[in-house]
């Protein structure tokens, strides 16, 4: 990693995926049967239906919510329930429109309240159930070789998920993180690791699944990141007299919270501005994240160095470096110095192998 001052990461949907199978934003609630079929109960004669689709009752409901705004999928339903046994794709290709972070924004739009909870609801599932027990072999890793040996003063994390991946209890002791962000409740659980011991900032854009949003007072929840897949089922406001419903707080710039997570966005821009170094892993810049794009635009300042993570096959390295240097400096003008193209796990071992060369090169000086 070498000494280059102020230092930011950005996780993108493709890091969550590779550590713990959190499903990619184009997946996200449309493989919600795929992803967590697995884990639906057997006995000699197969899966068990009757707890599966007491499991997938959400799932079915937004079926139906899908077929009512796109004609294209009117048939989805009738295809759900007459699944039978088997684990399947009900779609043959989705575009960027039936996407889910576009499909809440139209909801938005129409005022549909009760559909845009469904699909936070779905979110939060979807993300909980497909996680479920799963190593997080790279985020650990990511934590243990890297952000616990970095000065917290220096370095920050711009996340652009969900998940709460970072909040695993085995990081307790070994790094802290702070969300910038004013909650007006915490659990008391939530205490013992957040912002403890010079925290380092986690700054996520989108929101996440262990913020909580009063529907009625619009009061803020930070809630342990443990969470059973029916964690916010029937959850209410901790203000007294209040009893509004609470959901999971993500995908809100475009809603009427929003303005509680602007500040994260001027936050992330400050700290782009002051980056000397800026690692992107497993994010693409797709041109329909606009507000992202313009966020870097604006901030990555001329001498920045680049590095960036991503994954393709062996036979793709080649076209996909041309691809990623083009875009980069289309995007931003800037060039990428350094590029791994075998995932999140090849950048960690590439760091650890360049800390044991420093580590051999400081010890042979001190001789």
């Amino acid at each position: 990693m070498g000494n280059y001052g102020k230092h930011v990461f950005v996780l993108g949907a493709g890091a969550s995926h590779e550590s713990a199978n959190i499903p990619l934003g184009k997946d996200l609630v449309w493989n919600y049967h795929v992803d967590c079929g697995l884990l639906v109960p057997y006995d000699n004669t197969g899966p068990d239906l009757r707890e599966e689709n007491e499991n997938f009752t959400n799932y079915r409901k937004f079926l139906e919510l899908a077929a009512s705004i796109f004609p294209e999928f009117k048939s989805l339903p009738k295809k759900w329930d007459n699944r039978g046994m088997n684990v399947f794709r009900l779609y043959s290709r989705l575009e960027k429109r039936h996407y889910i972070d576009e499909l809440l924004e139209l909801l938005q739009k129409q005022g549909n309240k009760e559909g845009a909870k469904l699909v936070k609801y779905l979110i939060f599932e979807h993300i909980a159930q497909a996680s479920f027990n799963r190593p997080n072999t790279s985020y650990k890793r990511f934590v243990k070789e890297i952000l616990k040996i970095k000065r917290p003063q220096t370095t920050s994390v711009i996340s652009l998920n969900f998940d709460c991946m970072l909040q695993e209890k085995e990081f307790i002791n070994e790094v802290y993180f702070d969300y910038l962000i004013n909650f007006d409740w915490i659990d008391h659980n939530r205490t013992q690791f957040y912002r403890c011991s010079n925290p380092i900032p986690l700054i996520k854009l989108n929101g996440s699944l262990d913020w909580g949003i009063c529907e009625n007072c619009g009061r803020l929840h930070l809630y342990y990141p443990f969470m059973y897949r029916t964690f916010y089922k029937n959850k209410a406001c901790t203000k007294q007299q209040c009893g509004g419903g609470v959901t999971p707080f993500i995908v809100i710039p475009h809603e009427k919270y929003g303005e509680k997570i602007n500040s994260l966005w001027n936050i992330a821009k400050n700290h782009l501005k002051d980056a000397d170094q800026v690692t992107v892993i497993g994010y693409s810049f797709p041109e329909y994240d606009k507000d992202v794009i313009k966020l870097f635009q604006d901030s990555l300042n001329t001498n920045v160095r680049i590095e960036v993570v991503d994954k393709c096959q062996n036979d793709q390295k080649k076209k996909q470096t041309e691809y990623l240097k083009k875009k980069y400096m289309e995007l931003f003008k800037l060039s990428i110095e350094i590029i791994t193209l075998d995932g999140f796990s090849d950048y960690l071992d590439i760091q650890g192998n360049q800390a044991d060369i420093r580590r051999t090169s400081n010890q042979k000086g001190e001789r």
